[in-house]
């Protein structure tokens, strides 16, 4: 469609929409949640969806009659994601299978320190897991992309390619590698925490029966 003269390109379901408008539609989202939909800023939303960086625009009938019927859909369609990640990933000019290159890990023990160092990070700093799927993404499969270690640096790099990928492919194996590391961090943290208050406990019972016994053994030197 055309927007002030100037034409713009716009997807037509989540298949075509990318992991980055996706991303940026979850923080729209969040701004927008007060209102009544004919209240909305579709506008913003149309900026979104095509990578647009108009300003503003001429509040004519016809034109937010076009802006509504390009993003009408993402009201109008609810997003269907499947419950295991997809057979074959193409990440770049790589192809990638499941499962049997790929195992999304249900335990943070799956990943290496360096990887769920930053994907906890990344979960305590997000509002909701969806701003984060890209990262969490590029962190899983960098190691098993280059065939080398964990590299931060080198996982960034991956999600700029991750980012112009479709929402359907890179949601089903984001978020739920998040919700694994998550979940999976908190019962770790509450077990390493009872190991803390144990340990505090019995170094506390050791600490009062070694005073105990010191006073008791300077009564028996003063005696």
């Amino acid at each position: 469609m055309k927007l002030n003269g100037r034409s713009a390109k716009c997807p037509r379901s989540y298949d075509e929409l990318k992991t980055k408008h996706y991303q940026q539609i979850v923080a729209w989202e969040e701004s927008q949640k007060s209102k009544e939909l004919q209240d909305k800023d579709l506008f913003s939303l149309f900026n979104i969806m095509t990578d647009s960086k108009f300003t503003g625009f001429a509040d004519t009938e016809e034109n937010r009659a076009a802006i509504w019927a390009k993003v009408r859909w993402y009201f109008e369609t609810p997003m269907i994601v499947e419950q295991t990640p997809p057979i074959v990933l193409q990440v770049g000019f790589k192809w990638l299978t499941f499962p049997n290159l790929l195992k999304i890990p249900k335990k943070t023990d799956e990943l290496s320190t360096g990887q769920n160092i930053v994907l906890i990070q990344a979960i305590n700093k997000a509002k909701y897991k969806e701003e984060i799927l890209s990262f969490a993404t590029a962190v899983f499969l960098q190691p098993i992309y280059d065939h080398k270690p964990f590299s931060k640096d080198r996982a960034l790099d991956l999600e700029k390619i991750i980012l112009e990928m479709p929402i359907t492919k890179i949601y089903p194996v984001g978020f739920f590698l998040l919700t694994h590391v998550e979940k999976d961090g908190i019962r770790r943290l509450k077990d390493w925490s009872r190991t803390r208050n144990s340990l505090i406990t019995k170094s506390g019972r050791w600490l009062q029966g070694w005073l105990t016994w010191m006073r008791l053994k300077n009564m028996n030197i003063t005696a």
